[in-house]
């Protein structure tokens, strides 16, 4: 990637994080973190890792939220950063914190044995 890429998904993962907590303020938004963003070179594709505490329940409730708000954030996203195309957001869950811990799960159990 580009130094310019990495300078917009970095804009990108600040500014979609103060608008889902700050603009959005919905309850079912409130254990979601924006753990990072790929952007394309263009900068017309834009994939959304997030971390959603919760129970599988609970993640797809605030994925269902978010496509729901997609349009107003891909607005507010390209006029906050001045960008020329609004970026096509996909949001995925990252899955990094569970696969962690069950790492550290079985780790522990070897030392067990």
């Amino acid at each position: 990637m580009s130094h310019r890429v990495l300078r917009v998904a970095q804009a990108v993962r600040q500014e979609l994080a103060e608008l889902i907590q700050r603009e959005l303020a919905d309850p079912r938004l409130s254990l979601t973190t924006v753990a990072s963003v790929d952007i394309s070179q263009d900068s017309r594709y834009c994939r959304v890792y997030l971390s959603v505490i919760g129970g599988p329940g609970e993640q797809q409730e605030a994925l269902a939220v978010l496509e729901k708000t997609k349009s107003f954030l891909r607005g507010e996203i390209t006029r906050r950063l001045g960008l020329k195309h609004a970026p096509e957001i996909t949001f995925r869950l990252d899955r990094s914190i569970e696969h962690g811990a069950r790492i550290g799960k079985l780790l522990g159990e070897l030392r067990k044995e």
